[in-house]
């Protein structure tokens, strides 16, 4: 199913196989914008679970709260919010920006989220083609996005995401698919190593925090 599936795509010229990685690309957005929104809050609520437990207070009943549930809904009125609502790109200029239940404005963070994605992707898929190195680019952009999206709303760079980014790409050098293996644990090291000089430069001098490892 899945051979079939690679042919048929295979077979379409080359703008229409622009098109469906451009269509599929914007759906992976909307999703990147659940993990920007959704991702920091669930770790927080873990935290404060943890401490809870830690000083033996009693729990907190919470409604659940995952990358899949509840059903995203608007921030002002809680109405859920429907499929055909949810269209990445489209339903925001349908919309004009708004919710349909309250009309309050709806942040044109996800639109750009989606159309960024999209593009990005798209680039990557006609500089690399349908191959090993383009889906494992695809997969750094889109994680990228990700961590991009959620510095940039919290200043914190979740490890749960950075680390298994960083031996991805080092696991991937054994094959040669960007980088051969000493070059690519060379730039991790003084990636690493340079940023964490920075910021211990930073703590040294300031005498406070300035720079998350997550950065490093």
């Amino acid at each position: 199913m899945l051979n079939d599936l690679l042919g048929a795509f295979q077979a379409l010229p080359l703008p229409a196989q622009l098109a469906v990685v451009f269509c599929f690309a914007a759906l992976m957005g909307s999703f990147l914008n659940v993990v920007i929104y959704r991702l920091p809050i669930m770790m927080e609520r873990d935290w404060q679970a943890q401490a809870r437990d830690i000083l033996a207070l009693p729990a907190v009943e919470q409604e659940v709260f995952t990358l899949t549930l509840p059903r995203s809904r608007c921030r002002d009125c809680g109405r859920t919010v429907r499929a055909l609502e949810n269209i990445p790109i489209i339903s925001y200029i349908v919309m004009g920006g708004k919710c349909r239940g309250c009309g309050a404005r709806i942040s044109w963070f996800y639109p750009l989220v989606e159309l960024l994605t999209a593009v990005l992707a798209t680039f990557v898929f006609w500089h690399f083609g349908a191959n090993a190195q383009g889906f494992f680019a695809l997969f750094f952009v889109f994680t990228l996005i990700a961590l991009t999206g959620i510095d940039l709303k919290t200043q914190f760079l979740p490890d749960i995401i950075t680390l298994p980014l960083m031996w991805a790409g080092i696991i991937l050098s054994f094959w040669h698919i960007y980088l051969p293996l000493e070059t690519a644990v060379i730039g991790a090291l003084v990636g690493y190593l340079s940023l964490w000089l920075v910021a211990t430069l930073f703590k040294v001098l300031f005498k406070k925090e300035g720079m998350g490892l997550g950065d490093a």
